[in-house]
């Protein structure tokens, strides 16, 4: 009887087992369906979790950071987070063209291309100015290393470049992030920041979830129709704001292929492009077009 006991208690955990792994197995299948679907509006549309396009990128770009587009060239050009090296990278297959060295080790957090040079962000808020391998410029912004900025940008009718602060900074809410102004006129950063974000909101413009993400700016964007595209890699989402801050879009990220998205960038014919880090595998680029 003892024997027949302990067989049916045998059969019945692995029943369990195999009840409970089906149900894990059916729910990520529906919860990657679902992903599948999110689409980040601004003047185009893109399916966030199908991208178009995606390359292998090379493994000196493991830590990869930031990523901006050069009209005249038509490349990419993307920073990692360490060495002061500029990638100039393939649109068609993210392959690396040409590296240039820009400066000393440091925590580089963002790039951008205006003016005809490239800027590069550190995590203080410093930013450099690249005209050419023997003419690099350093600009102390004087803001806060607390802020802990990630995300640069171009908006050209402003003719600035935009900082995006991945925390919250001194004598801030801590759900609140601020979007600095650089007047490329002035070559001065303006100690008011052009806009703020208020991550509570974010939620709401994204699928529900069991915990709302904590939203913490890694990459910014923007498009022809001045929306600015803001991608949090902690909170796997992407959102789109206008000039007052307000959230006009949001899309939740697919885990399973954005392990880490670090870099961002829309190019001349709308086409988005975000960079992910390896994290001890092989960073990779995603090309999204636009969806009519």
């Amino acid at each position: 009887m003892r024997v027949f006991l302990v067989i049916i208690s045998i059969i019945l955990v692995l029943v369990g087992i195999y009840l409970l792994q089906s149900y894990v197995e059916r729910n990520a299948h529906e919860n990657h369906e679902k992903l599948q679907k999110e689409v980040i509006q601004g003047v185009n549309s893109y399916y966030i979790n199908k991208p178009d396009l995606a390359f292998d990128l090379s493994p000196k770009l493991q830590e990869i950071s930031g990523l901006t587009y050069m009209p005249g060239l038509d490349q990419l050009v993307a920073i990692e987070d360490e060495n002061g090296l500029l990638y100039f990278l393939s649109k068609d297959n993210g392959e690396v063209i040409n590296t240039t060295k820009f400066g000393k080790d440091d925590d580089y957090e963002g790039i951008a291309y205006a003016d005809s040079n490239l800027f590069v962000l550190s995590s203080n808020g410093n930013l450099f100015e690249y005209r050419n391998k023997d003419d690099v410029i350093k600009y102390k912004t004087e803001l806060k290393n607390s802020f802990d900025f990630e995300g640069l940008v171009f908006f050209p009718t402003r003719n600035e470049l935009l900082l995006a602060s991945k925390e919250s900074g001194p004598h801030t809410k801590s759900y609140m992030r601020k979007i600095f102004s650089f007047d490329l006129q002035s070559r001065q950063v303006r100690s008011d920041p052009m806009t703020t974000l208020d991550c509570r909101k974010v939620p709401e413009h994204l699928p529900p979830a069991r915990k709302a993400p904590t939203f913490s700016p890694s990459a910014i964007g923007i498009d022809k129709g001045e929306n600015l595209f803001i991608l949090s890699s902690v909170a796997r989402a992407l959102i789109v704001i206008d000039s007052t801050g307000s959230i006009t879009s949001g899309a939740k990220l697919d885990p399973s292929l954005h392990l880490q998205p670090e870099g961002m960038v829309i190019d001349d014919q709308g086409i988005l492009y975000i960079a992910n880090e390896g994290r001890g595998a092989t960073p990779r680029l995603f090309v999204f077009k636009p969806k009519t």
